[in-house]
């Protein structure tokens, strides 16, 4: 009698721990769950997060290019304009010489002379602005260039962000960066007016810039946005 009640006491205790066991691998396979759970919604927020941020820095790029090219553009005109005129008081001031110079050879004038002498100081004074025109024309091209280019990188820098193996572009990420390629090479060429509304060509290294211009050479044709200085010639 006695060994039975041991049996059957035996029996009830393997049932209790059997079910025990199982409660426990239950419990586990929850916490295990709710800990699976946790560390998805822990990155869908550090996600959303990321995202938001790029978002931002994105649109303050755009603002931030938009300004720099209004601003290019409004200078390149100032330039241009200013280009002109000093073009057109050369060729003033070299039909003057030429007449004086010829009324010298029939007439020996000391007041001729001297104003012939003024003039050919005033020409040269007006030739030197025309070459500090052309000059501050590359180096704003440059600059400009410069400046877009490095905005790019800074870009491209916002835009993607790498975290536990995945990236994560913004959705303008790519045009945004084609149109900044398009846009430096229009500053850097001068021919920003123009800015062709097709695919963007690859960004190129900005060459070197030696502007020697000389005093016996004719006064430089009448620029306009399509034959604006260039900073050099590109090479592929």
């Amino acid at each position: 009698m006695k060994m039975k009640t041991e049996c059957k006491d035996m029996i009830v205790m393997r049932a209790v721990l059997s079910t025990m066991q199982r409660q426990v691998k239950e419990k586990n396979e929850e916490i295990a769950r709710l800990r699976r759970a946790s560390i998805v919604q822990l990155w869908e927020r550090e996600r959303q997060k990321v995202l938001c941020e790029v978002l931002e820095r994105e649109q303050a790029l755009k603002e931030e290019t938009e300004d720099k090219t209004a601003q290019w553009m409004e200078l390149k005109e100032k330039l241009i304009k200013k280009l002109k005129a000093q073009e057109e008081e050369i060729q003033k001031l070299r039909l003057k010489e030429k007449i004086y110079a010829k009324s010298l050879s029939r007439l020996d004038n000391q007041g001729l002379k001297e104003e012939l002498k003024s003039l050919r100081q005033q020409l040269l004074l007006t030739e030197k602005d025309l070459r500090d025109s052309h000059s501050e024309i590359l180096m704003q091209q440059q600059r400009t260039a410069a400046f877009l280019k490095g905005l790019n990188t800074h870009l491209q820098k916002a835009a993607v962000k790498q975290s536990s193996g995945y990236y994560l572009p913004s959705e303008d990420f790519q045009y945004i960066c084609s149109q900044l390629d398009v846009i430096c090479r229009a500053v850097r060429d001068g021919t920003l007016r123009t800015l062709p509304s097709g695919s963007p060509e690859a960004l190129l290294t900005l060459p070197q810039v030696t502007f020697r211009p000389s005093l016996e050479s004719k006064a430089p044709s009448t620029l306009s946005p399509s034959n604006t200085p260039r900073a050099g010639t590109a090479r592929g």
